[in-house]
């Protein structure tokens, strides 16, 4: 499955788009014209998380949603908080990666990331697509509540 793959390879590349889909996501909704810089070290460790990034792409409904089907994965809900702290790397060289692409700018002052384009990319790849579709809906969804709500779903701590 694709989850692996990733998890032996760990692109910045996908990681970038990642972020980038996020970011459109969250700007979507017309609520923020940008996006907390904290988001940008939560996406890749939730969506490369195979558990996360399953009940995501099945959820059609929601944050609030999405946080009842995660209520009873206890095991996979104490991963995420590790992951996100060894994915640190791999996430700031991911979000360098997406401004230096000219995807992201970054308001250094303000610690906020704003999208250049929001232009879809054409992928060909099934799993890829859902992915960079799993972002969009994860950015849209952290858009409607507060970062740290957003944390409180997936019992992180920043």
């Amino acid at each position: 499955m694709l989850i692996d793959e990733i998890e032996q390879v760990q692109n910045p590349g996908l990681g970038a788009a990642l972020i980038w889909r996020f970011a459109c996501g969250y700007e979507s909704a017309g609520n923020h014209e940008a996006v907390p810089l904290a988001y940008a070290f939560l996406v890749i460790p939730l969506l490369f998380n195979k558990g996360v990034q399953e009940a995501v792409i099945s959820t059609h409904k929601g944050l609030r949603k999405l946080e009842e089907k995660l209520n009873g994965a206890q095991a996979l809900l104490a991963s995420i908080q590790e992951g996100a702290l060894s994915m640190r790397g791999l996430s700031q060289e991911s979000l360098a990666l997406a401004i230096r692409a000219g995807l992201l700018t970054l308001d250094v002052p303000n610690a906020l990331l704003r999208v250049r384009s929001a232009t879809p990319p054409g992928v060909q790849d099934e799993s890829a697509a859902k992915l960079l579709k799993a972002a969009d809906k994860l950015g849209l969804w952290a858009s409607q509540v507060s970062v740290r709500e957003f944390c409180f779903v997936f019992h992180l701590e920043l």
